[in-house]
């Protein structure tokens, strides 16, 4: 009896090990697989869903219909209003292709402008004009290339100042080379003028 006490002790203490060790085991793998496990869960409720869904469509015997959608219009029956002729009418002439008649065409686009089309201009006028115009240009160059041929020799000072010019002796007022008027005599320098214009001479220059 103690033998058979002992023994069935040793058994029960070997089958608390193995129950542990298994214990054990589930746990590190329950822990290892987990993420698997879940996913694996997941994907089996997506696809009976699915499978779900495939068989309700079939039970319903769904299908798509091609709708069509014509206006029948008939010009007799429909009454059609004033504004819808108009547009139908316009749409109708816009495909053709309408010339002007030659005679109705004012002036030819391809083609200027005569100067017939602008006011007349008095040519008299303009050749007036013209000639003043060259005359006066004559007239500067003639001054300036006289002026550049002076030379101011002397100047002497007092009650009545006098200067020699080009080796003729003047006084304010005179006239030089019968264009320049002497306008005034000081210091170094005679101011000469012309036609509005002021010629300035310095002794020495």
């Amino acid at each position: 009896p103690e033998f058979k006490v002992a023994c069935e002790l040793e058994i029960n203490s070997i089958d608390d090990d193995l129950a542990g060790s298994a214990s054990n085991a589930a746990k590190g793998l329950l822990a290892k697989n987990g993420g698997m496990i879940v996913l694996l869960i997941v994907v089996a409720v997506a696809a009976a869903l699915l499978l779900g869904m495939r068989k309700l469509g079939l039970a319903g015997r769904l299908e798509l219909v091609d709708i069509k959608i014509d206006y029948p219009f008939d010009a007799d029956q429909a009454v059609v209003s004033k504004d819808h002729s108009t547009v139908i009418d316009d749409l109708t002439n816009s495909r053709n292709i309408r010339q002007v008649p030659p005679e109705q065409v004012q002036m030819n686009p391809f083609e200027w402008k005569t100067s017939e089309d602008k006011p007349a201009v008095n040519d008299m006028a303009v050749a007036e004009a013209e000639r003043l115009r060259r005359q006066a240009e004559m007239r500067r160059k003639e001054i300036d290339e006289t002026f550049k041929k002076l030379r101011l020799n002397s100047v002497m000072g007092g009650r009545v100042p006098v200067a020699q010019i080009s080796g003729v002796l003047v006084r304010e007022g005179d006239t030089v080379d019968e264009i320049f008027r002497v306008k005034s005599i000081s210091g170094r320098s005679v101011v000469l003028s012309v036609d509005g214009r002021e010629f300035t001479m310095t002794l020495g220059e």
